[in-house]
């Protein structure tokens, strides 16, 4: 017998039994249906997760510290626990022993800050979009009458929510030196207090005031801020360098071997009467910004207001670019180097990836990537009770096949002995009933994609329309996503399952004596 004529009689026997064959194709189908609308409801649902989060600019973002000393495991007699505790306590308790050991390591060793160097490395990482220096600079805002202290912090270029958030106007360029948006409460308090008000800031020329509270070359210093906006970070940073060098050879005048009328000179040439009596200059730099646009105080996405408790970060009184903001931090404090930063980063689910490259280099991180593995493990815990409940419907579809294939050779049993007289081998018997069996899984596997497909369709419709009529907007992404391995795999599965629950039967079936096969009809 050949292949194709021991398939066309399995077909046959399949199709004479056909009530046995549907009930046996209904456990089959039922199993793998769950498990294909499990593993595409987990991957929609992860994704559309991570999509959600991805709108939001909290979740896409790590915090850093400066570097430190490295994370490192205590000495054994560091992590004594000389108590009678549980497992899972002495656990824990191992785990604060090493926390307080490297964090008592740190507290003792000098403290660092993040360079512009140290953010240039980072900005190389990948999946990172930008590394914003965190500084705020503390200011007088002045526009017509009000005069109001406030501060000027960096806004993320790359924010999704931050223009959503706009009132009025539009995001300053990257390249945007002048550029200024405006919080609706500093509007509010500058007198812009109606929604039609609002607009009116656009164009308008902010003067803003801040001290230089480090020492300072006075005249020098403020004939070189003429050209600061005009200036890229390197050619400011050399200048600030070269006003800490007068400074510093200000202070010292008097221990080098210039005359007293040349330290005169050089004293009322660079501005040096302007300290005051405590020897501290202070000296107000006066810059002119315009606004390009006004946002809203706060984001009102609840997922933002889920992340926003991870960061420090300010967006409120008035935002610059990062380079903008960069420079104010230099002009007032004379150094290039900030307490942290944040890292903005393409997508969450790169979050884990540039962490772990940042805690190489001794970077501390702080972001959502625990929120995230939390919900992910949640998902993952709930798929798998699921998978369980498919792998029981499908190994109770196997025992009615051991079944119902049991009574067939019963049934069968003179035909056997018949085909056995005729010429057919044991291999042959043996090949019928577990094409039997893999046809049923085969069958079974397909009815079961083509079904899970179409509730797929009609689940998302249902879903897509309750979602938007509760919350009006619009749902991108599918509850439902299936992907090629998941179904060759439930193929895979449901036929394998089948071809092994027929095997017993189907080497009962083979060693039938066909004499007595014969007898018994």
């Amino acid at each position: 017998m050949q292949t194709p004529d021991i398939l066309r009689m399995a077909v046959h026997n399949l199709w004479q039994r056909r009530i046995r064959t549907f009930f046996n194709l209904t456990g089959i189908v039922t199993g793998c249906i769950v498990l294909l609308m499990t593993a595409a409801g987990t991957t929609g649902v992860r994704n559309a997760i991570h999509a959600l989060f991805d709108s939001t600019d909290f979740a896409r973002q790590i915090y850093i510290f400066p570097r430190g000393r490295a994370w490192q495991e205590p000495p054994e007699d560091e992590l004594v626990i000389d108590a009678l505790v549980s497992d899972s306590r002495r656990k824990r308790i191992r785990k604060a022993l090493i926390q307080q050991w490297n964090h008592e390591r740190r507290m003792g060793s000098p403290r660092h800050e993040l360079t512009t160097d140290d953010l240039d490395s980072i900005r190389k990482i990948s999946h990172v979009q930008d590394v914003i220096a965190d500084s705020i600079t503390e200011c007088i805002i002045k526009m017509d009458e009000p005069s109001l202290s406030t501060g000027i912090a960096p806004f993320n270029t790359h924010s999704r929510s931050l223009r959503n958030r706009l009132l009025a106007g539009t995001l300053p360029e990257i390249n945007d030196r002048e550029g200024v948006l405006i919080d609706e409460f500093l509007a509010w308090k500058l007198g812009f207090r109606n929604d039609a008000d609002l607009p009116k800031l656009l164009g308008k020329q902010l003067n803003i005031e801040y001290q230089v509270a480090q020492r300072r070359i006075a005249n020098i210093y403020n004939h070189l801020m003429e050209r600061w906006g005009e200036m890229d970070v390197d050619e400011m940073q050399k200048q600030t360098k070269f006003l800490q060098t007068l400074s510093q050879l200000m202070g010292d005048l008097n221990k080098t071997t210039l005359a007293d009328e040349q330290k005169s000179q050089l004293r009322e040439l660079l501005g040096s009467g302007l300290a005051r009596a405590d020897g501290d200059p202070k000296v107000t730099i006066v810059r002119q910004y315009v606004v390009r646009g006004v946002v809203q105080t706060e984001d009102d996405d609840p997922i933002a207001s889920l992340f926003r408790q991870w960061f420090h970060h300010v967006e409120k009184g008035l935002l610059v670019t990062p380079d903008t903001a960069r420079e104010l931090h230099q002009s007032q404090n004379g150094a290039s180097s900030f307490h942290a930063a944040l890292v903005v980063v393409d997508r969450s689910s790169s979050l884990d990836e540039v962490i772990k490259a940042l805690q190489k280099d001794n970077y501390r991180p702080q972001s959502a990537l625990t929120a995230l593995e939390n919900i992910n493990q949640q998902i993952d815990n709930s798929a798998w009770i699921i998978y369980g409940v498919a792998i029981t419907i499908l190994l109770t579809s196997a025992v009615g096949i051991v079944n119902t294939l049991t009574m067939s050779i019963a049934e069968r049993t003179s035909e056997f002995g018949i085909m056995k007289a005729i010429g057919a081998r044991d291999s042959h018997v043996l090949k019928l009933m577990i094409a039997e069996g893999a046809i049923l899984g085969l069958i079974g596997a397909v009815v079961a994609i083509l079904l899970s497909v179409l509730l797929g369709i009609l689940g998302q419709s249902l879903f897509k329309m309750y979602v938007e009529s509760r919350t009006q907007t619009e749902i991108a992404g599918k509850l439902f996503q299936f992907q090629t391995l998941p179904a060759l795999l439930v193929l895979l599965i449901s036929t394998a399952l089948c071809i092994i629950a027929s095997l017993i039967p189907a080497w009962r079936a083979a060693k039938l004596d066909p004499v007595v096969a014969m007898r018994r009809n």
